[in-house]
């Protein structure tokens, strides 16, 4: 909410606006007399808040109607203009349409309110608070759609001291609860906007999540905006109310979605918009009725840390995905998403659910719908704030858990966290995208928008029977080295998925450039792609790689090709289980050579997937022999 307003003061020569502000200086002042006589145009004064209603800082500008260069620029840099013209003069209430609102329109469109004054109501007569002018000439102009910049209207005079103060306030108010937001007087309806955002902040009120607020909530909902319980007898007055108004707007006693959306259109309705705003304000919300994005998480990491959905938080997404699968056919579709984010759109880009995890028809799996929020949590837990406060999540400090350092998970020999991050590099052509793409079980897509941008994407994987989600993250070249090189990046990695063609030699000479990059703490796994194609280089060539892991003591290359994709499935399957136990693919690990690669020959060969610990991988071949060596 803005702490400061700039009041500039329009309209033509003779309405009184000099006039007006020097009233106004002397009720301020506790002189209450009319001024004889004022300069033509007065030099801007300065609003202490405490002589304000809403205490903010407000300056008022005096304007020359025929300073048309100075009048522009006042528009520009105001926050909110007082149109003034002489009650019952045709001619100046002509000028207000013709004239003065269209080039208000013109300069600054609905961006800055404009508040209709009337003055001098005295030269009526004794009867002069009568509102026949108000209502037959200005109430058309004011609901006109063309000038959705009027947010309210007023008649006053300045020599009688009726409605001075009042004006001002009037103005202060369009800037700090304007009427346009939240309320369409032309339908005399909530703007759709605002019926999101009191159906998000009904939600979050619903504790119990019955679809109604019962006493106890409304209690809790009317402590928290307006500091203090109503009495019995008041709660019991507003939903009578209601119950007259609205024949959904009850149930069983307690307060409805409708209902609590008709409590605010009255509200509005009736001069009190300011109560809606207070409401609106308390959630977070701006004056574009966006959420507040400034909030402070409500935990803290460092970067050897990661952010993940608490049961809670994932148990009421799962909730949402249900709630609005109206055709219960286990995926939501494009309209059934556009339903869910009606508030504010959702977290995943322009593309979505491009690379997300989706059924045949292209909708959002319920493993997809998992899997993008758990990725959401890893990579931008203030988006995940974001979105569950607009979807009704009640407290988002219960919304998200921080898991144990990474370096403490390796002293202690044992993983905690359930959602894991890889980092797929390689030389440009080595098939980095196509293995994201089998990751969600998709085709190489022919476009591909944000080319220079990180590209991740997430599927759950089993792992011993129990779910994790992996996170693949491809990188543009010119990011690659700068990844590498940071330490907050690194940090935040559970593996390299370091990819080759095997039809191409130059391809692994690259990768062995970027393994040379990759700080020794990170697991790094080689996979080699293409191998359903014939390799162009020779036998010797083609081994190359093989030994370069053998001597390191790294997990010999995985070879994959797009044609496999059940072998594609095992491999993102593998990948999570290392980072489970990053130990079997860390460079120059000896202790029992080559152990890594009949590991993950192993895995792939026969479908299984140990993870607890160096027995455990030893315990998938036990029984049988290894995989034979290469020739």
């Amino acid at each position: 909410m803005k702490s400061h307003i700039r009041i500039i003061v329009v309209g033509d020569a003779g309405t009184g606006k000099s006039s007006l502000i020097a009233t106004y200086m002397e009720l301020l002042s506790g002189d209450g007399t009319f001024p004889e006589k004022v300069p033509r145009v007065l030099q801007p004064v300065a609003i202490t808040p405490e002589d304000t209603q809403n205490k903010v800082f407000a300056e008022v500008v005096d304007t020359a109607s025929d300073e048309i260069e100075t009048l522009h620029e006042e528009y520009r840099h105001g926050d909110v203009v007082m149109l003034l013209y002489e009650c019952d003069n045709k001619d100046h209430i002509a000028r207000l349409t013709n004239h003065w609102l269209p080039d208000i329109m013109n300069f600054v469109g609905e961006a800055v309110p404009v508040v209709l004054v009337g003055t001098k109501i005295d030269l009526r007569g004794p009867d002069f608070l009568h509102t026949t002018t108000l209502v037959n000439e200005i109430m058309p102009i004011i609901n006109n759609p063309q000038f959705r910049c009027i947010e309210t209207c007023i008649e006053l005079s300045s020599r009688a001291l009726v409605n001075v103060y009042e004006a001002f306030s009037f103005a202060q108010s369009a800037v700090l609860h304007p009427t346009g937001p939240v309320y369409d007087a032309s339908t005399e309806k909530l703007t759709q906007p605002c019926v999101a955002a009191l159906t998000c902040i009904f939600r979050q009120c619903d504790v119990d999540r019955d679809g109604v607020l019962s006493d106890e909530e409304l209690q809790g909902f009317q402590a928290k905006c307006f500091g203090a319980r109503l009495q019995d007898t008041e709660l019991d007055g507003v939903k009578k109310v209601v119950q007259e108004a609205e024949a959904d707007g009850i149930r069983n006693g307690c307060l409805t979605l409708v209902g609590f959306l008709f409590l605010h259109k009255l509200f509005i309705q009736r001069g009190r918009v300011e109560t809606t705003w207070r409401v609106l304000r308390t959630f977070g919300y701006e004056d574009d009725l966006s959420l507040r994005e400034d909030y402070d998480l409500p935990v803290q990491k460092s970067s050897s840390q990661s952010i993940e959905l608490t049961e809670e938080a994932a148990q009421f997404l799962l909730d949402r995905f249900r709630e609005y699968d109206k055709d219960r056919d286990g995926a939501l579709s494009q309209d059934e998403l556009n339903a869910v984010f009606e508030a504010g759109g959702h977290p995943w880009g322009r593309d979505f659910p491009l690379w997300a995890v989706t059924n045949e028809k292209g909708f959002l799996t319920e493993k997809g719908w998992h899997a993008q929020w758990n990725m959401t949590a890893l990579l931008d837990a203030k988006a995940v704030c974001h979105h569950l406060t607009l979807m009704g999540f009640r407290d988002v400090s219960d919304a998200l858990s921080v898991t144990r350092k990474r370096k403490l998970d390796r002293k202690k020999k044992r993983v905690t966290r359930h959602v894991f991050r890889g980092f797929v590099l390689g030389a440009p052509g080595s098939g980095k995208t196509a293995f994201l793409c089998s990751h969600i079980h998709k085709s190489l897509p022919e476009k591909r928008t944000g080319q220079d941008q990180p590209l991740s994407v997430a599927n759950q994987v089993e792992v011993d029977g129990e779910e994790y989600t992996l996170v693949l993250t491809e990188f543009p070249q010119k990011l690659v080295v700068p990844t590498l090189s940071s330490k907050e990046t690194m940090d935040g990695c559970d593996l390299v998925v370091m990819t080759f063609a095997r039809t191409d030699p130059t391809s692994f000479s690259y990768a062995v450039d970027l393994f040379n990059e990759v700080p020794r703490n990170v697991p790094v796994v080689f996979v080699a792609t293409k191998s359903d194609l014939v390799p162009c280089a020779g036998e010797e060539e083609s081994r190359a790689p093989d030994e370069f892991c053998e001597r390191l003591g790294l997990p010999l290359p995985v070879e994959v090709s797009t044609t496999s994709p059940d072998k594609l499935k095992k491999v993102c399957s593998m990948l999570a289980a290392v980072a489970l136990n990053p130990s079997v693919a860390l460079p120059d690990s000896r202790k029992k050579k080559r152990t890594g690669g009949r590991i993950l020959r192993t895995l792939l060969i026969g479908g299984a997937v140990g993870v607890i610990g160096y027995l455990g991988w030893r315990y998938l071949f036990k029984g049988g022999d290894p995989p034979p060596k290469k020739p």
